[in-house]
């Protein structure tokens, strides 16, 4: 398939955005809550032919990347011979694509873009018309078609899926049509349109439901929207608010700010119309995976394309969400809690259809653990404040049913039941199932009930954030998940009962044999490393040990990412999906769990690998070769944009440990939002600025070890350019005294001593901010070392308290002038 796809583009000439082809999947043309899509044809008969596309039924349930009929526009000169074709080179842009075919004296400037909810556009622009022309608009495919030669439209059905209707229209007078309904399966509708000189005709297709409804709206899109060669303006308006919603990324290069406005788009035209109630409302709904590939609303991808979404709208992100939450099976019932694996738009959980096997299956817990995100990037009004308690009590729902269906072998880590359930069908990990592999089965089945590492330290991560979204909304019990979290990191960590192999140096699944001992199972994968990624771990020696075997490339380590399957494992395939080709968003939050932990020069490269690899493809793919890094499977996938987005943005650096490279640290640098102590997870620092969500990239730095209690320095730096010269707030939760020096950019210099937690300063760029002496709260001695311990304790909780209630308090920040000082470390 894809070097039949290099050959296409070879032969047409492609730049720029998204690449779609209509042989083989590929990204979509669509926009908001649009159920329909038109890709570019670049292989086959018609890809010389301008404005050649190809129409895409992408409503729930359809089977995916089929198309269903193509439109292009034949221009004819009076001798009927073509024009315009030959020389067809494609330009792709966010909105869609431009073509500028050229023939002699005779050139033409076209344009394919989304004009409105399930209505298309395509404009061209004729030069150099010196005798007349004929414009063809063809409409043909392979199924049924229902129509007339006066009418507009036709409706469509190739016989796997529900008919629909299709309007093609024109600005231009038609002189003739031609149908052709269905001989020999196939069906053909021409329209002929006369031209006598330059000229700008509009064509729209306008695609509905319901066969016979579409024609209403193509021609009130005809009416609606002046001359064709006004179209486009607003539309790229409208892109350009769009993409100006999101946070700048500075200086990167070029390749990566083009994949940026590719995942953008990618975002944008998998949103799907839940709830639209008709022109000027905007769409609701949630994200569909893929537009045309897999078009439902899956719990692994939502709450990671949600983060994406949370930069240019929380509410829209928390919308993404709420499209699963409807779908949550409710209190009292047998499976309540549950929210499935993946919903179509009204909530409801297709079938396998497979009478082995159960439909009571889910996906990796994802979801809690990006609601704090979510509220942080918020208004943190009421609005968003009720999204978010509806969305913990989804996750904590969700977390139960967990707990209760998935532990069958009674020993307190939860199992994983089948493969689409772990979210990586046909992955040799689950080997030890043979034929049963991919599907979930009844509890009554014999299997082996397999203890999945990755799930473990999903829900572990996923009680963490439960206790602190619910500190955020005042919860009462909020500390019962915090103690959830600990049990199940003991849990994970037992020497007995554990997932840590110290002759692998990673976590390993097991299941129980008969005398309850642990049968481990499974090749090495990305998921033998998930309590790295997730943070869950907490002995160093595992880390350092864990990072040296992420790190290898002869295993994971490769030049385009983390493979699905080690290389070295028998029955790796490189382009293979789940059995070795790379999976972007594992990648990512391997990512995430290096510059976590400190190993920044590994995260500084794993990030270029996966952004490189990513804006060198010409669509957001599911997959990635391992050794290639060639795209495989869905274009257009909304969770790589995701992860796009936010690794270009290094949102994996917003909360840290004070580590390096898994060790005591005397250097910490990133655009850090939180530094958390590794023994327990107390916040050390937390840095904010003024008017903006965005971050400095901090430089911690000390002789011996940053907040060992000696002096420890932070200077700031500005990539992006959202700090300029706006205040940037260093506050120090953990510490109820401090003797802080800010040495200005002007070489001026000012001493004060902080009192009474929580503690915070104000800087400016320019500064640097040393911390001489400080005391941490409740402790008799300077200082906070790496010490040991469980992953958080009672006194994170009173921290965490403390910093709650600074938000009430941000305008009274304490800074105490030089007269003041004299309290000393006790």
């Amino acid at each position: 398939m894809h070097s039949l796809l290099v050959m296409a583009l070879a032969a047409v000439g492609v730049s720029g955005g998204p690449v779609v082809v209509a042989e083989t999947p590929g990204g979509a043309v669509s926009d908001f809550g649009s159920w329909y899509a038109v890709k570019a044809v670049t292989a086959g008969t018609r890809a010389q032919e301008p404005a050649a596309l190809a129409i895409y039924d992408a409503r729930p349930n359809t089977p995916g990347d089929r198309p269903v009929g193509t439109f292009s526009v034949q221009v004819r000169d009076e001798f009927f011979m073509p024009k315009l074709e030959g020389a067809r080179a494609i330009a792709f842009r966010p909105h869609g694509w431009e073509e500028h075919p050229v023939d002699g004296a005779l050139s033409a400037d076209v344009s394919v873009f989304t004009l409105e909810r399930n209505v298309f556009a395509v404009v061209i622009a004729l030069h150099g018309v010196s005798a007349p022309l004929t414009f063809s608009a063809v409409l043909r495919g392979t199924g049924a078609a229902g129509g007339s030669m006066t009418g507009n439209e036709v409706t469509l059905d190739d016989g796997r899926g529900q008919a629909f209707g299709v309007f093609a229209g024109s600005t231009a007078s038609v002189q003739f049509i031609a149908f052709t309904p269905g001989v020999n399966n196939e069906y053909e509708w021409q329209k002929m349109y006369p031209v006598t000189g330059d000229v700008t005709v509009g064509f729209v297709l306008a695609f509905e439901d319901g066969p016979g409804l579409a024609e209403g709206r193509g021609v009130a899109a005809l009416a609606g929207h002046g001359a064709a060669g006004t179209w486009l303006t607003p539309v790229l308006a409208d892109w350009a608010a769009y993409r100006a919603s999101f946070p700048g990324v500075g200086a990167v290069p070029q390749a990566w700010a083009d994949a940026d406005a590719n995942a953008q788009a990618t975002l944008r035209m998998n949103r799907d119309g839940r709830g639209w109630i008709g022109l000027g409302s905007p769409p609701l709904g949630g994200i569909a995976r893929s537009k045309t590939h897999a078009d439902h609303f899956w719990l692994l991808d939502s709450p990671i394309a949600a983060l994406a979404v949370s930069e240019s709208s929380v509410p829209d992100a928390f919308q993404v969400l709420g499209t699963l939450l409807d779908a949550q099976v409710p209190a009292g019932a047998s499976e309540a809690g549950l929210i499935p694996n993946h919903v179509d738009d009204v909530g409801a959980t297709p079938s396998l259809n497979n009478p082995l096997a159960t439909d009571a299956y889910s996906a990796p817990p994802v979801l809690p653990v990006v609601l704090r995100t979510l509220w942080e990037r918020s208004a943190k009004d009421v609005a968003a404040q009720s999204d978010l308690e509806r969305a913990y009590r989804g996750g904590a729902a969700l977390h139960d049913w967990w707990r209760a269906r998935r532990d069958l072998d009674g020993n307190g880590l939860i199992e994983v039941n089948g493969s689409v359930e772990a979210e990586m069908p046909d992955s040799p990990r689950f080997s030890v199932w043979a034929a049963t592999a991919n599907i979930p089965v009844p509890d009554s089945t014999p299997r082996a009930r397999l203890n999945a590492s990755d799930l473990n330290a999903w829900l572990q991560w996923s009680e963490l954030e439960l206790w602190r979204t619910g500190e955020v909304l005042g919860k009462s019990d909020a500390s019962s998940w915090l103690n959830a979290a600990n049990a199940r990191a003991s849990k994970i960590d037992d020497a007995t009962q554990g997932f840590w192999d110290d002759e692998k140096g990673a976590w390993v699944d097991y299941a129980l044999d008969a005398n309850r001992e642990k049968a481990p199972q499974g090749p090495r994968t990305p998921s033998s490393f998930w309590p790295f990624a997730t943070g869950t771990e907490r002995d160093p020696v595992r880390l350092r040990r864990a990072a040296t075997g992420l790190t290898d490339p002869a295993q994971l380590w490769l030049a385009h990412g983390v493979p699905s399957v080690a290389a070295t494992e028998i029955g790796f395939l490189q382009d293979v999906p789940w059995r070795g080709a790379i999976s972007p968003w594992q990648t990512y939050f391997l990512l995430q769990g290096l510059s976590r932990f400190g190993f920044e020069a590994e995260a500084e490269a794993l990030r270029t690998r996966l952004l490189d690899t990513l804006a060198a493809q010409p669509a957001m793919y599911a997959h990635y070769a391992a050794f290639t890094g060639v795209g495989l499977e869905a274009a257009g996938t909304s969770t790589t944009a995701a992860v796009f987005v936010e690794a270009l943005r290094r949102r994996y650096e917003e909360e840290t440990f004070a580590l390096l490279g898994g060790s005591v640290p005397t250097s910490r640098q990133g655009q850090i939002r939180r530094m958390f102590r590794f023994s327990d997870g107390v916040v050390l620092a937390e840095i904010s600025v003024d008017g903006t969500r965005e971050l400095p990239r901090t430089h911690f730095t000390a002789a011996a070890a940053i907040f060992s209690g000696d002096p420890t320095a932070l200077t700031f730096a500005d990539p992006t350019g959202a700090v300029g010269t706006r205040e940037i707030t260093v506050s120090l939760p953990a510490f109820d005294q401090a003797e802080v020096e800010i040495e200005h950019g002007d070489g001026s210099a000012e001493t004060m001593s902080l009192e009474k937690a929580p503690l915070s300063v104000t800087v400016r760029l320019d500064d640097t901010l040393r911390l001489q002496r400080y005391h941490f709260a409740g402790e008799h001695s300077c200082g906070c070392g790496e010490g040991g311990g469980a992953p958080l304790g009672a006194l994170a909780m009173v921290i965490a308290r403390a910093m709650a209630s600074r938000k009430g308090r941000r305008k009274e920040r304490r800074t105490a002038s030089a007269s003041q000082r004299g309290r000393r470390c006790l």
